[in-house]
């Protein structure tokens, strides 16, 4: 529902993968237009499976980006 991401008032932080091989980067871009609150964090080498190989990095960059 657009009209809901538009008034979000949580703080929201992604973690968005510039070459993931499965999830579009242009329409990632798109939809994060709508969404009230959000802080991107774009990385440009990581793949899909960048939480299980480097979750610590991401929780703690995406926890600071909530703060």
């Amino acid at each position: 529902d657009l009209k809901k991401l538009e008034n979000n008032a949580v703080p929201i932080a992604v973690l968005l993968i510039k070459d993931d091989i499965y999830v579009n980067y242009d329409l990632s871009q798109a939809a994060l237009k709508h969404i009230k609150n959000v802080r991107v964090w774009q990385h440009e080498t990581w793949q899909h499976d960048a939480l299980r190989k480097h979750g610590k990095e991401v929780f703690q960059k995406l926890l600071t980006l909530t703060a």
